[in-house]
């Protein structure tokens, strides 16, 4: 008889990863659409004005010298 193969559960990232990949617009309330909207420009917004301040380049210096995988980023 061959061993059963365990899997592990998916994680809670994983699980919250599908979930938002499925996710369309359309499923959304358009008050909580509008209000993410917002939240994503202003996060956005603040990300590129940091740019033009000492903190905002040390953030980015910081985060080049600690390098990462390819497919990380970092905005501004």
């Amino acid at each position: 008889m061959a061993p059963l193969e365990r899997r592990a559960p998916p994680s809670v990232a994983r699980r919250f990863a599908r979930f938002v990949a499925r996710l369309r617009p359309d499923d959304v309330p358009p008050p909580a659409l509008a209000r993410a909207t917002l939240l994503a420009l202003d996060t956005l917004g603040s990300c590129l004005a940091s740019t033009r301040y000492d903190f905002g380049r040390a953030v980015r210096e910081t985060a080049e010298r600690l390098g990462g995988p390819a497919e990380s980023a970092v905005i501004g």
